[in-house]
């Protein structure tokens, strides 16, 4: 080949590279990255939103509802993440993943009681780094055989909730569920103050007659009926729904993705049925007046059954349902 030709011939291979090089710069078009994923232009914006465990979520998004996963009427809501933050629209959005691991969870979001009050040694409430839903981490509460804790207690979500107020939690337990009355999660009321440390006030989500049952100052929801039950080890979803202006009590439990309405653990005073053995005692006895929680405590509070061991991650308080898939 001539000098002249080979000239030639670099010069068209470089006015062609360049044609190419400037073409992909003004499209924006991506190329790969050595991470295996790809590197957008250098205006591409990254979602402004967190993850369960960035604490209190944003309000952007809170108006949006799809209907829920596992709601067996077909009409449950569900809170819709925006911009990629499954935080959108909650007042708490917990998934302890900036906490370390043998701490406590963060004083900011959660006070602790053992033990009637006091530090007891067989009561404890820590980050674990080895069993978690989501994440690094999850809370392990190892329960002593007292009727006072151990407990980690939230307040903040309710402050401007309104009336209307929904919660979603997972939980494993590191046995079978027990006959003995035990609670794992409390809702503190306006009717006690909502103190924490009183978790006898509280309206407790336990185990009872070896299911789950609703339990405040002993009337109970449902009264002895079957209810549903979970198997140890197993992460499982809760869900539940107050209103402090219809009196409504809601509850889903279920898998790791999707949870069914509890019947027995469900009383809506405009449109439930009173059933003799199920809910009659909770329909005519004493219920918390309003139904408007102040608090949100999760623990191993015993009383009569055995120590236990119990795992929370994925805590998350909101104005509509906010559905089993972080």
């Amino acid at each position: 080949m001539s000098v002249d030709l080979e000239a030639s011939f670099l010069r068209g291979v470089l006015l062609f590279s360049a044609a190419n090089l400037l073409a992909c710069s003004t499209n924006g078009s991506s190329v790969p990255d050595l991470d295996g994923g790809t590197q957008g232009s250098k205006d591409a914006k990254t979602p402004d939103g967190g993850r369960p465990g960035d604490g209190a979520g944003v309000d952007a998004g809170k108006d949006s509802t799809v209907v829920g996963p596992g709601d067996a009427t077909g009409t449950g809501e569900t809170s819709t993440p925006t911009d990629a933050n499954p935080c959108a629209g909650l007042t708490l959005c917990e998934g302890f993943e900036t906490d370390t691991a043998g701490g406590p969870p963060s004083s900011a979001l959660w006070s602790i009681v053992t033990g009637c009050g006091a530090v007891d040694p067989a009561s404890t409430v820590t980050i674990d780094d080895t069993v978690s839903y989501t994440g690094k981490n999850s809370v392990k509460v190892v329960g002593g055989d007292n009727t006072c804790g151990p407990v980690f207690s939230n307040t903040s979500a309710f402050k401007s909730i309104g009336t209307s107020v929904y919660g979603r939690f997972y939980a494993r337990f590191s046995m079978p569920m027990q006959a003995e009355h035990t609670m794992f999660m409390g809702l503190g009321f306006d009717t006690d103050g909502g103190v924490p440390s009183q978790v006898n006030d509280n309206l407790e989500m336990t185990w009872q007659y070896g299911v789950y049952i609703w339990n405040f100052h002993d009337l109970t929801l449902p009264n002895t009926a079957p209810s549903a039950s979970t198997a140890a080890l197993t992460w499982a979803c809760f869900e539940f729904h107050t209103d402090a202006t219809t009196g409504d009590l809601d509850t889903w439990i279920g898998g790791t993705t999707t949870d069914t309405a509890v019947a027995p653990m469900t009383f809506d005073p405009g449109s439930t049925a009173v059933v003799n053995g199920v809910n009659s005692s909770w329909s005519s006895g004493t219920r918390p007046t309003p139904l408007q929680p102040t608090s949100l405590s999760f623990g191993w509070v015993t009383f009569g059954g055995s120590d236990g061991t119990v795992w929370f991650d994925d805590i998350a308080v909101g104005k509509s349902r906010i559905g089993c898939n972080p």
